[in-house]
């Protein structure tokens, strides 16, 4: 990220991080904000609530630096569907 100077990041990984790497994470977050200027949002988001029939866990970081707001990464509108066709007959689909 630094030697690229990116303006913007995203980064995905494991939701056990949060607990297991707490260290390590808490040392990303405070580079990117104290060192490299970045605004940074992070968050747990689960692949079910997008409409995957499947639970995958895992944390999001979206951070940028060009002087644009991060939204808050956990704001999204859920869709959990009960079945196939509930994803098929949707009108729209969370983004």
């Amino acid at each position: 990220i630094r030697e690229t100077q990116a303006e913007r990041v995203v980064l995905e990984t494991v939701s056990n991080l949060l607990t297991v790497g707490t260290q390590r994470w808490d040392i990303l977050v405070r580079c990117l904000r104290e060192d490299l200027g970045f605004e940074v949002e992070y968050g747990v988001l689960d692949s079910y609530d997008f409409g995957l029939p499947q639970r995958r866990r895992r944390v999001y970081l979206a951070a940028r630096r060009d002087g644009g707001s991060v939204r808050h990464i956990t704001e999204h509108t859920p869709f959990a569907p009960k079945s196939i066709g509930d994803i098929l007959e949707a009108e729209t689909f969370p983004v």
